[in-house]
C-alpha cells in the first residue's frame, strides 16, 4: 500500500468521472476538509462566469422554462443566481447529495482517502465545468444537457467540450509505458461533455455499466451504485482496470459481480446480485 500511495502521490494515471446532483446538502460542515480549492474554471479567465451571467440574465419564467421545474424551484434558483456572490460555499463532493454521492459517502472519508479522491475524481458540471471533490462551490441548478447559449455556443456541451478534454488531458500524468484512462461513472447526460475526439491520443476511456439479471439498467440502483465504485476505487486507492474489476458493491446496499461476457474493451458490466432490505428503492406515492 504504501508503494502504491507514493506511486499516486506522483502520478494520476486514472481519472473518474460522476455526474453532479439536483438535490444539496447546503449544511455547515463541522469538520470541513484539510485541501479546500477552488474551482478551476472559476478562476483567471473564469468561464464559469460566463455561464453564471447568462443565468443571471434570465427572468423567473424563462428560467423556470430552461430548467423544466416548479414555480417553487424556479424562485429558489432565480433568488440563488441574483444573490450568488453571498451564497454560502461548500467542497462539492460534500455539497452534492443525490444517490450517487449517499453511497459514496465521504463524511466518513480519511485524510488519505480524499487525497486519492482530489487526484483522481472528477465531478461534471454544467455551471463549474469540471470539480475536484475538494472544490467549494454555490447552490445552484443547471444541468448540462439544457441548452442554454453561451457566445457563439449554441449549448453548455460545445462551451465546456474543449475546456474539459484539455484539462482531463493535463491531470493525467502517467509514468512512461503505463497507461492513461478515464473511467465514466457518469450519466451519459454528462459523459457526452468530455469529447473524446479532443484528448490526448494515448488516452482511453472506459465506461462502468450497471444492470440487473435481466440485463436491463435500474436507474435507481445504477446511479448508487456509480458512488459505491468510486468510493471503492477511493478506498482501494485503485490505479487500474483489474482493480475496477474486483468491484462487488457494497452489503449493507446492493452487491454486485463483474460479468467478463458482457464487458467490452471499453465497457465494464457489473451484474447485481442483490440488496438489503432497508436500501431497496421505496414505492412512489400515488
Amino acid at each position: 500500500l504504501k508503494a502504491r500511495r507514493s506511486l499516486a502521490s506522483r502520478y494520476t494515471t486514472m481519472i473518474l468521472l460522476l455526474s453532479p446532483t439536483k438535490t444539496l446538502d447546503e449544511s455547515r460542515m463541522a469538520s470541513p476538509p484539510k485541501c479546500v480549492t477552488q474551482p478551476r474554471f472559476a478562476q483567471g479567465e473564469a468561464p464559469m462566469k460566463s455561464v453564471l451571467e447568462n443565468l443571471q440574465k434570465l427572468s423567473k419564467p424563462k428560467l423556470k422554462s430552461l430548467l423544466g421545474v416548479s414555480d417553487s424551484l424556479a424562485t429558489l434558483n432565480h433568488k440563488r443566481y441574483s444573490a450568488f456572490d453571498d451564497q454560502p460555499a461548500k467542497p462539492c463532493m460534500w455539497m452534492y447529495k443525490g444517490p450517487a454521492f449517499q453511497a459514496l459517502s465521504p463524511q466518513g472519508f480519511s485524510e488519505e482517502a480524499v487525497e486519492y479522491a482530489q487526484g483522481h475524481v472528477r465531478i461534471l458540471s454544467g455551471l463549474y465545468g469540471l470539480l475536484r471533490p475538494c472544490d467549494e462551490i454555490k447552490p445552484y441548478r443547471i444541468d448540462m444537457g439544457k441548452k442554454l447559449a453561451i457566445g457563439d455556443c449554441k449549448n453548455l456541451y460545445e462551451f465546456w467540450k474543449p475546456r474539459i478534454a484539455s484539462v482531463v488531458s493535463k491531470d493525467l500524468v502517467s509514468p512512461q509505458n503505463k497507461p492513461r484512462i478515464v473511467v465514466s461513472c457518469a450519466s451519459n447526460e454528462y459523459l457526452k461533455a468530455l469529447d473524446t475526439s479532443l484528448l490526448d491520443d494515448d488516452i482511453e476511456v472506459v465506461q462502468c455499466a450497471f444492470q440487473e439479471p435481466s440485463g436491463r439498467s435500474a436507474s435507481v440502483y445504477a446511479k448508487r451504485a456509480r458512488g459505491m465504485m468510486v468510493r471503492f476505487a477511493i478506498e482501494k486507492q485503485a490505479d487500474s482496470i483489474e482493480h475496477l474489476k474486483e468491484f462487488q458493491g457494497y452489503p449493507d446496499l446492493e452487491t454486485y459481480k463483474f460479468s467478463e461476457s458482457k464487458s467490452t474493451a471499453n465497457t465494464l458490466v457489473f451484474v447485481r446480485q442483490s440488496c438489503s432490505g432497508s436500501s431497496k428503492p421505496k414505492p412512489k406515492p400515488k
